[in-house]
């Protein structure tokens, strides 16, 4: 009798993962927090919503422009945000250009809305505020670190991909009204 040896098919050694540290984890964890925040924000505006964003008269469904940019644009971000955060917990490339690409424009649109107020915030809401911007700013760094962007494989050909999707959230974001 003879016993069949199984075939041994060559296997493609893996590059060794780097382990994560803490400040990328940091950084996956805010943006998923961020994205899941976002989420449940615009559940609980759809669901006690009670504006004329939406209308059925006569039959025909009728959707204000304004407010269906408005959920387009949550929407993107919702998954942009859940997908990078997920993504960078993983070490992937993708989640180091979404997670920079959302982190920017967070850290843009907070520090906007930190200078624009600042003159009639209270002490509370300014220490609130700053505290967020600083969160995203040290996530930011976190990721342009060049620990970081060894450990994701960053190069010069995934800076324009991150460049493209930061100029797409911009103009989602400052255009789109």
């Amino acid at each position: 009798m003879e016993t069949q040896q199984p075939s041994q098919s060559p296997v493609a050694p893996q590059p060794p993962v780097l382990k994560l540290s803490w400040r990328e984890k940091y950084a996956g964890i805010l943006v998923l927090i961020v994205g899941i925040i976002y989420l449940l924000w615009q559940a609980i505006d759809f669901l006690s919503s009670r504006s004329g964003a939406y209308a059925v008269k006569d039959g025909s469904f009728n959707i204000n422009t304004s407010e269906l940019f408005n959920h387009i644009r949550s929407i993107i971000s919702i998954i942009l945000a859940i997908s990078g955060g997920l993504l960078l917990l993983k070490g992937k490339r993708a989640g180091w250009v979404i997670g920079v690409a959302f982190l920017l424009l967070l850290l843009i649109i907070a520090s906007g809305i930190m200078i624009a107020g600042y003159a009639i915030a209270d002490n509370q809401s300014k220490i609130i505020g700053g505290s967020f911007v600083f969160l995203l700013l040290m996530a930011l760094v976190f990721l342009l670190l060049p620990s970081a962007r060894i450990k994701y494989k960053v190069g010069k050909r995934t800076y324009l991909p991150t460049l493209v999707l930061m100029l797409i959230l911009a103009v989602l974001y400052y255009f789109l009204q």
